[in-house]
């Protein structure tokens, strides 16, 4: 097998406030990623510690929408307008504008719906699609108007735990002519793999593990949904397309496709897994010829849950030392979110 899963446990003892101070052994598995050989630390212990509290946050969002620049009745007075060609691009109720505060010299908002706050089982695959059509168009649109612009991005912080500085449900799309610099990452690594084995990792990775059966969480007709080997945070989930590898490739009906994927899994995490933050980035090769070697993939990963005496889940592991740190095995979120296949 290509693929490798290597993982080392560490073992350590405590005597623990939470036991009365019997003595307790945790072991912290440390994953290498099978691609990029990223290490990450696993212990489901610390679950236990305060931040994973949950609380009603129903007022939180009740005083949020007050000056919301994203709702309808503010939108058109206080975000920002295209200097080129349309000021906003409108359709279906979702609305684009260029951001205020941009990464990118295309750095676009797009606002997903009217509704001010959708909870994770709200997302419907109508509204998913709708909202991945619109990234699209707006990705074509700039891409005739600069052939230079290769390499399209969707991102999309779910609440502030995700870094939203807005609950109101929007993505962030951005279009460059050089990779970002985690699709740069993938795309040299998924080369190498290729020159080393002659296979194409993404394919052998989708075979392995719906053979395994450990990590695998469902697929469609042109998506696979697997929980991460080596999680970068709790429940990462990787999302592989089958056949293509750029942005540009989707068609409306592989679109379609990857929504209901999408609100399904949504549901799950909502329902089976209580996740009420998360983050969800697109990794796009560019127009060029990579099919031997790469596949256009998603990736999400769950955030602490919302509460009102909030800790941040990255810390100096993450930041400082470059090992993510997470509290739940991609085993047990699998079991939690399988679906088969739609």
């Amino acid at each position: 097998m290509a693929i490798e899963f290597r993982r080392e446990i560490l073992v350590t003892q405590i005597r623990s406030p939470l036991k009365k101070f019997r003595k307790e052994t945790q072991e912290i598995e440390v994953r290498e990623d099978p691609l990029t050989g990223e290490k990450v630390r696993v212990n489901i212990n610390r679950t236990k510690r305060l931040h994973a509290t949950r609380y009603d946050f129903s007022n939180f969002v009740k005083l949020s929408k007050r000056n919301c620049p994203f709702c309808p009745e503010n939108l058109e007075k206080k975000t920002s307008k295209f200097v080129n060609g349309k000021e906003r691009i409108s359709k279906n109720n979702i609305v684009i504008f260029p951001n205020l505060f941009p990464y990118s010299s295309n750095h676009a908002i797009l606002v997903m719906t009217k509704k001010h706050y959708l909870s994770l089982n709200q997302f419907t695959s109508d509204l998913l699609t709708k909202s991945l059509e619109a990234a699209k168009e707006f990705f074509d649109y700039n891409r005739k108007k600069n052939k230079k612009l290769r390499y399209p991005s969707i991102n999309f912080n779910y609440m502030p735990p995700a870094g939203a500085s807005l609950i109101h449900p929007h993505m962030q799309l951005l279009i460059e002519p050089k990779p970002l610099h985690y699709v740069k990452f993938l795309l040299k690594k998924s080369e190498n793999f290729y020159r080393k084995n002659k296979k194409n990792y993404w394919i052998e990775l989708i075979e392995t593990e719906k053979e395994l059966r450990e990590r695998f969480i469902g697929e469609t007709k042109y998506f696979v949904f697997i929980a991460r080997y080596a999680p970068k945070k709790n429940d990462d989930i990787l999302i592989i397309g089958k056949r293509v590898t750029s942005i540009f490739e989707l068609k409306k009906n592989s679109i379609e496709d990857l929504s209901n994927g999408l609100s399904l899994l949504f549901k799950k995490l909502h329902k089976k897994l209580k996740v009420n933050s998360l983050n969800l980035s697109s990794f796009s090769a560019g127009l060029n010829d990579v099919k031997k070697f790469y596949r256009l993939n998603f990736e999400i990963i769950a955030r602490n849950r919302l509460q009102p005496f909030y800790t941040n889940d990255i810390g100096f592991m993450e930041y400082m030392q470059r090992e993510p740190v997470a509290e739940t095995l991609p085993e047990d979120t699998a079991k939690s979110l399988y679906f088969g296949k739609l």
